[in-house]
């Protein structure tokens, strides 16, 4: 075989390969493996009690309960000056596992 041979023949396969390979994926995939979006329940698994949430912020930040204050309307705490949003220091309570191990949960 000479290089122009090779060449067409090698263009050939790679088309072939390229068009097997759409012609393939593009397939009707099967019904019966989806799941039923009613068997998946979704449930919040930890619930972060005040107090818990409150011993949390006192330990990590180094200041007492009585100087921690809660802003209901803004959904913040008030520590020294600062804010800090409710949800954000439940993910990071939640995910404070060095905490956990040394104070409990």
């Amino acid at each position: 075989m000479n290089m122009k041979n090779y060449l067409l023949f090698f263009g050939k396969t790679a088309s072939f390969m390229a068009l097997a390979t759409i012609a393939l994926s593009a397939c009707e995939k099967d019904e019966s493996i989806k799941k039923d979006s009613k068997e998946i329940a979704i449930e919040k698994i930890d619930a972060v009690s005040e107090a818990s949430l409150l011993k949390f912020l006192s330990i990590s930040l180094d200041v007492d309960i009585e100087e921690i204050n809660y802003d209901k309307s803004n959904n913040e705490y008030i520590i020294r000056g600062n804010k800090f949003n409710k949800t954000e220091m439940e993910k990071i309570y939640l995910d404070a596992n060095i905490y956990h191990k040394e104070y409990g949960k």
